[in-house]
């Protein structure tokens, strides 16, 4: 795991929205201190806030989902993101995730990141709030796990073609 390959400003202002707003934020604006000096213990921490953010984000889509009429027996289309400083941490974290997922690693030379961007199309998924929960869980662990960051993903109705995405709601957990 490369997670001190991570800047320590990025570490501690990154969080919602998308990985590029949240790199732009981060570049912007003075990093929190973080009361731990040590590497393991602030990406533990990071980890910790952006995991329970993304958490009560799935909470709150899958409840305005649920208003706008999605069910169980709903046809979902999935995209989603990560992202990390260091290609070979992306690299392997998308080959892990290619074996549900159809992934592509793209790279930005501005911020110098690395994006995993998966998806479940042409196929769709149906979930319920449980598992939309324990799937955002997982991302979340497995993106730590790899040294990188689950940013951000869409939920699709594909008959509709309404979309949700966590980018949509806010989730003050520090």
């Amino acid at each position: 795991m490369r997670h001190a390959l991570i800047p320590a400003h990025i570490l501690s202002t990154v969080g919602c929205g998308d990985a590029e707003r949240s790199i732009e934020n981060a570049n912007n604006n003075q990093a929190k201190p973080m009361a731990q000096d040590d590497p393991q213990a602030t990406w533990d921490d990071y980890h910790k806030r952006i995991r329970a953010r993304r958490v009560t984000e799935a909470k709150q889509m899958f409840a305005a989902m649920q208003a706008n009429g999605v069910t169980i027996e709903s046809i979902l289309l999935l995209d989603f993101r990560h992202f990390s400083s260091d290609k070979a941490d992306a690299e392997n974290l998308g080959k892990q995730l290619s074996e549900n997922y159809d992934i592509k690693l793209t790279h930005d030379t501005e911020s110098n990141y690395w994006f995993a961007d998966g998806t479940t199309r042409p196929d769709g998924i149906s979930l319920t709030e449980s598992q939309c929960i324990d799937w955002v869980t997982f991302m979340a662990d497995v993106a730590k796990s790899h040294g990188c960051v689950f940013s951000t993903w869409r939920l699709t109705d594909a008959k509709t073609e309404a979309s949700w995405s966590n980018e949509s709601f806010e989730a003050d957990t520090d």
